[in-house]
């Protein structure tokens, strides 16, 4: 008897609540919520009870008043509670339970901003963190990522997704990033904020699956601004394999300062540049010593130091050179 009481005074009324009275006239979509899919079924109980409870409530408090109409005993007793009911329903009840929805949708908007997005591994890219970045906004911590796509699944991937915690926020069309690199670098809000990329350009068909893109492209663009703001292209050269690349020109992250690439080495061989994120100019370079001219890479090494590797003139059999790259472009042996 008490569970068959429990769930017509508690189970009834959850479920009229939760499975018809959401997104209704006193409980509408606020909007904030990007996906009901997203909703804690948790969070949400006490409105979905209560939402039920008006609507229970006031059908007993309606029957009661029509039974009292219709003069069956102990009418007054009966009017009265009937209206009573109906009032607790609607005076009490329904914005007891708005309020509660209010602060249910609050919370879900929370989590989905707070939460990092899952992306599926389309896309190789050679970033050396994962491409998130926290921003608070109106006492709300933001998780921003970007996420490289091959929308039409011809290998190539020329678009770049961006998302507010699980909210896509906008596909920006990019150069190929395949085996490429895509960054965040965070400002004090989404508006000064920038996304960086080193992208492909066109691979000659030399008859070998090792044959490299003929130059690559690196860009930067806001975070939230829909044009790509500039793009730099880069000369490719090849890089010797001493760790383990041959790839060229490389790049690295940097916290504070952003992408460093390697530039165009037909005409500043062996130069690392930092590039500003907004407009794409040189914030710094940082060149390799004369005696180590031509072929360059950069690195992130053992202890987490970032490297500029520098070759002589003859890479494959002359001495080679690792400086550590300071935040600011200075270097400095590495011991």
């Amino acid at each position: 008897m008490s569970l068959l009481a429990t769930s017509v005074t508690v189970l009834v009324p959850w479920l009229i609540g939760a499975n018809a009275l959401r997104d209704s006239a006193f409980r509408p979509a606020s909007g904030q919520v990007y996906s009901i899919s997203n909703r804690d079924g948790g969070a949400y109980f006490l409105t979905d009870y209560l939402a039920g409870l008006v609507v229970t409530t006031a059908i007993a408090g309606a029957l009661l008043v029509l039974a009292a109409l219709l003069r069956i005993r102990h009418r007054i007793g009966r009017l009265l509670l009937g209206v009573g009911l109906v009032a607790l329903s609607f005076a009490v009840l329904t914005p007891v339970s708005a309020t509660a929805w209010v602060g249910a949708e609050q919370a879900t908007a929370r989590a989905e901003a707070s939460t990092a997005a899952w992306h599926a591994d389309t896309c190789s890219t050679d970033q050396p963190n994962e491409p998130t970045i926290s921003l608070e906004s109106a006492g709300v911590v933001h998780v921003w990522s970007v996420a490289p796509v091959d929308d039409d699944g011809d290998g190539a991937c020329t678009q770049v997704e961006i998302w507010d915690g699980l909210r896509l926020i906008r596909t920006v069309e990019t150069p190929d990033l395949r085996d490429g690199f895509l960054s965040l670098v965070a400002g004090t809000s989404a508006e000064d904020s920038y996304v960086q990329f080193i992208g492909r350009g066109p691979v000659p068909d030399c008859g070998s699956s090792e044959c490299q893109p003929e130059y690559e492209i690196a860009g930067g663009f806001s975070l939230v601004a829909a044009e790509v703001m500039w793009q730099y292209t880069s000369r490719f050269t090849a890089v010797s394999a001493v760790h383990g690349t041959v790839r060229g020109p490389a790049a690295i992250a940097i916290p504070g300062v952003g992408m460093v690439a390697l530039e165009n080495p037909e005409t500043a061989a062996g130069t690392a540049t930092a590039f500003d994120p907004a407009t794409g100019a040189a914030l710094w370079r940082a060149q390799c010593p004369a005696d180590f001219p031509i072929e360059s890479n950069l690195y992130v090494g053992d202890y987490g130091d970032h490297v500029l590797f520098c070759n002589s003139e003859r890479p494959f059999s002359g001495p080679n050179l690792d400086l550590l790259l300071g935040d600011d472009g200075s270097l400095s042996a590495r011991t």
